[in-house]
């Protein structure tokens, strides 16, 4: 895959996990509990946007 490509699919892979609803459960890309620290939902998706954008080239994650 193209690495235009790849950056598109984690952005929308991204999207997608911030996004996403199963029922009342708590989504760490969306939501933020009690105890966490302003903006955790937010930093928590940096963080895995920085993961898989360094791990770009690898084959398997």
């Amino acid at each position: 895959m193209a690495d235009r490509n790849k950056g598109a699919a984690i952005e929308a892979l991204l999207q997608d996990l911030s996004g996403a609803t199963i029922g009342a459960t708590f989504n760490q890309f969306r939501d933020a509990g009690p105890d966490d620290v302003p903006g955790a939902a937010e930093i928590r998706l940096a963080n895995l946007r920085h993961y898989l954008d360094e791990r770009r080239d690898a084959d398997v994650l």
